[in-house]
Parts: structure tokens; sequence; C-alpha cells
């Protein structure tokens, strides 16, 4: 089976096939003055957030990506605790040990 190369599949991929016309433009709900309103209120505040998802489908996604990532890390759990030395102690204060 062949896989796309991941920056064609990726958000930026996406968004770049997007502006050279290799895709139509998406639906989207977002309102590009609160986009902008938004992204300069962000910028006034300390500490400015790492990371902003504007738009209720960005958010979907971004959630649903972040699960589906959580549920293969989760699925390793059992093998990456098996590789610790036996003499280790759980690390303290990390959840799910």
């Amino acid at each position: 089976m062949a896989f796309a190369p991941r920056s064609r599949i990726c958000p930026s991929g996406q968004l770049r096939r997007i502006l050279s016309g290799d895709l139509p433009p998406l639906p989207a709900p977002g309102a590009p003055a609160k986009i902008a309103a938004a992204i300069i209120a962000s910028a006034e505040q300390t500490p400015a957030p790492l990371r902003l998802t504007l738009g209720s489908d960005a958010y979907a996604m971004a959630t649903a990506a972040l699960r589906d990532r959580l549920k293969a890390l989760e699925t390793g759990r059992d093998l990456a605790h098996s590789t610790d030395a036996d003499d280790t102690l759980p690390a303290a204060g990390l959840a799910g040990n």
C-alpha cells in the first residue's frame, strides 16, 4: 500500500494545495474579522498561547487527531513500561504510572 507524502495530507499541505489551485477551497465557518481579532488578542496575552485553534471545524479536527494520537500512544503503554530497568521506580508526578 502506498501512502501520500505527509506534506500533502497534513493541514498545511492541504492549505498549500488550496492556494495553488490543486484543491478547491474548503467551506469553513470562520469569519475573517473574528479570526484576525482573535490572533491580535492572543499576541497581547501574557504569556501568549503557543497555538491557536480558530473555528469550530479546526477544533473538531484537532480534537479528533489528538484523540487518535492518544489512543495510539496508550496501546503502546505496556511496551513502553516494559523497557524500564527492573530497579526503576515509577516517575513521580506523571499520570498513568
